[in-house]
């Protein structure tokens, strides 16, 4: 594979969810129509990480260093399962939502209370809100040009978003307030400041969370501004779920989405990006059955 151009790659990896889902459909529900998709339990999950695997910088279209594909390639390929999985859907939390409770100790297991994850699209974003972003290699918090100015103060100690700067965050550490739960906890201090603000420990216990449950390995820590700094360019890029990164058109296969949506109970809860791929590969399965049928007969 490593002989072929991109898009031939990109065609391959497509092909290959195509066929195993025509396998399945060929042998455990050969009684169904050609024009029904049919995706098993364990499969649910196949169109997201599929569609995510080919907008990595590993696969994605567009002007790519090589540095830069080698490296997500080489990521890919040693990556453990639940690593990989993040990696390629980035682990994403609304900061400025967070309920009093989450992101401390539970009282009465010990352990960290974590909130629930968003989609991974700007479509669920607000540009008053702030964003951390985790795919276990960087850390993006994404800050809305609308942003509360008590947010910024709880975090950085300042309510001018223009002050902040951007890139890497870098501060020189200060030893905690006796009052912070951190050390308690026995977290490794993260790259934010040492406020002793409620919302404050709550994001630095995330981050620290996400170090520890990768052996302490620490990720390199980015701001970006909405509309400010280049790193919104990589928050963007790991927004899976949109339309980007050289990916299919929603627009394209807009004529299944009716079919799919309709038909088929299962989908409507499934997301936009999710039925964007499985209309894709719903017309290569419904066509690769139909040509099959007509060599049966």
């Amino acid at each position: 594979m490593s002989r072929k151009i991109l898009p031939d790659i990109r065609e391959d990896l497509a092909q290959r969810f195509v066929d195993l889902l025509v396998e399945y459909r060929k042998n455990c529900a050969a009684s169904t129509a050609p024009s029904q998709l049919i995706l098993p339990e364990s499969y649910k999950l196949l169109p997201v990480f599929g569609g995510a695997i080919l907008k990595t910088q590993a696969l994605k279209g567009g002007p790519v260093s090589s540095d830069t594909r080698a490296t997500s390639r080489h990521r890919i390929l040693s990556s453990g399962v639940s690593s990989l999985m993040l990696y390629l859907y980035p682990r994403t939390v609304a900061v400025h939502d967070l309920r009093s409770s989450i992101a401390f100790p539970d009282p009465r297991t010990g352990r960290l209370s974590l909130p629930a994850p968003m989609p991974n699209s700007y479509l669920w974003m607000e540009p008053d809100g702030a964003y951390l972003m985790d795919n276990g290699f960087v850390t993006i918090l994404w800050l809305g040009g609308s942003v509360s100015p008590q947010i910024l103060l709880d975090l950085f100690g300042t309510d001018d978003l223009a002050a902040l700067g951007s890139g890497i965050v870098r501060y020189n550490f200060l030893p905690p307030p006796p009052t912070i739960t951190l050390i308690e906890t026995g977290y490794v201090q993260p790259r934010l400041p040492i406020l002793e603000t409620q919302l404050s420990i709550q994001v630095r216990n995330l981050i620290t969370h996400e170090e520890t449950q990768r052996g302490g390995r620490v990720a390199p820590f980015l701001v970006a501004r909405q509309n400010m700094d280049g790193s919104e360019l990589e928050f963007g890029n790991m927004l899976v779920e949109d339309e980007n990164n050289d990916m299919m058109s929603y627009v394209d296969c807009k004529h299944l989405f009716t079919i799919i949506y309709f038909e088929c109970a299962v989908f409507l809860m499934l997301d936009r990006f999710t039925l964007v791929v499985l209309c894709h590969l719903h017309r290569q399965i419904s066509d690769k059955l139909t040509a099959a049928q007509q060599t049966w007969w």
